[in-house]
């Protein structure tokens, strides 16, 4: 509703869940601490155990291996020139799940999730869409794990519809998606046929004539 007001209309679920977080980062009341802990690098911390969390088919991680993921996360932004402190990996996930879209479970080393398994999913995709991205540009290495570690795996498949709803209307990049689905349509015809769907219109253009082959010879 907020963003509607200003004009900002969702047409696609991954909208809907991008609107939701960036009002919520944005939100006095956790955009000051989100800041003061992480220097606005909390998306890359998020996205890093979003990450974890689907690789493992799991929506929950002990604390101690959230705490590594964080330190992980932290060392690469740093390595990167994005910050120069050394916030406590405690201290970060205390942030995020007080300003964030993260939860403790349990007492002592309990557990962490998203409050939404949809968001760690969202956060998720972005990850995909980069591998989509490096793996339409040529880089073998990133298709190899683009086909095996994402789309050959169920645990991945929302974080996918995300990235192809997302990229598939950003300019340049309904050929990325194009490509994806040619590499889906070799793995999971229901993913490409997805894919497709949840695409916009010029995705299809390009694959149409390829799939309709597929689909005769099926």
């Amino acid at each position: 509703l907020g963003g509607a007001s200003r004009g900002a209309r969702p047409t696609t679920k991954e909208e809907i869940l991008r609107l939701f977080v960036e009002q919520h980062e944005h939100a006095s009341e956790h955009a000051e601490a989100l800041t003061a802990v992480l220097l606005g690098c909390h998306t890359s911390v998020l996205r890093a155990l979003a990450r974890e969390l689907n690789a493992a088919s799991s929506t929950a991680m002990a604390e101690s291996e959230a705490r590594r993921v964080v330190v992980n996360a932290l060392n690469k932004l740093r390595q990167e020139g994005q910050m120069t402190g050394r916030p406590e990996p405690f201290s970060a996930l205390d942030v995020l799940t007080s300003h964030h879209v993260l939860m403790r479970s349990g007492s002592g080393n309990g557990t962490i999730s998203f409050q939404h398994q949809q968001f760690q999913e969202w956060f998720a995709s972005y990850d995909v869409e980069y591998l989509m991205r490096r793996s339409a540009g040529g880089d073998t290495g990133a298709q190899v794990q683009l086909r095996a570690a994402v789309l050959d795996q169920p645990a991945w498949e929302e974080s996918v519809l995300f990235a192809v709803e997302r990229a598939s209307r950003e300019k340049d990049g309904a050929a990325v998606i194009a490509h994806a689905v040619r590499l889906a349509l070799a793995i999971d015809p229901m993913l490409a046929a997805e894919m497709i769907y949840r695409s916009g219109a010029g995705v299809w253009r390009m694959v149409s004539a390829e799939v309709m082959a597929f689909v005769d010879r099926w």
